[in-house]
């Protein structure tokens, strides 16, 4: 009898140890907490629109401060002046970014975007670069919306129907190796 008693806890200890043990991709609690990777835990983009939240409001003014110091490096004269935010994000190793294009006199430069990296501590990094050149241009449009909708649809001579309705917006196209 004995020896039954003792053969039965020893199933029922191996049962419980062996159901206690997580399953491959199981989320359990006691777990260590997973290695950060740089993966974003908040995303918020000027498309969303509404007031800002307030973590990307701060992120916004700490990448202007950080490109105030050390914007000359990417061609800044004047960081608020010369950019407009576009989207933040914060990952799970504590980083900041925030994507912040050129525009002058309120048109944006295309493809010219400067993308600040910060920690907590307000170190950090930039990528990207402004073209100096469209400091130069004149935004004044040369054509309505209307009559560059309509150059388009000449220029590409093409008469058919169309999916949705055309828009235009005026951005300032740099030339490689001019204005």
């Amino acid at each position: 009898m004995k020896k039954v008693s003792a053969l039965l806890l020893t199933v029922m200890l191996c049962a419980l140890a062996f159901s206690s043990r997580p399953v491959e991709g199981q989320n359990v609690n006691n777990r260590k907490a997973e290695k950060p990777t740089g993966k974003a835990v908040r995303n918020y983009r000027r498309e969303q629109g509404g007031a800002r939240p307030a973590w990307a409001e701060s992120a916004h003014a700490r990448s202007l401060e950080f490109l105030k110091r050390h914007g000359r490096v990417a061609g800044l004269r004047e960081p608020a002046a010369e950019l407009e935010f576009v989207r933040a994000s914060e990952d799970d190793l504590g980083l900041t970014h925030v994507r912040l294009e050129q525009a002058h006199q309120g048109v944006p430069v295309f493809g010219r975007q400067i993308i600040t990296h910060i920690d907590a501590r307000g170190a950090g990094h930039t990528t990207g670069r402004v073209h100096e050149a469209a400091r130069g241009v004149n935004t004044a449009p040369g054509l309505t919306a209307a009559a560059a909708v309509k150059a388009a649809r000449a220029g590409l001579d093409y008469g058919g129907q169309l999916s949705g309705q055309p828009q235009s917006k005026l951005v300032n196209l740099p030339h490689v190796g001019g204005s």
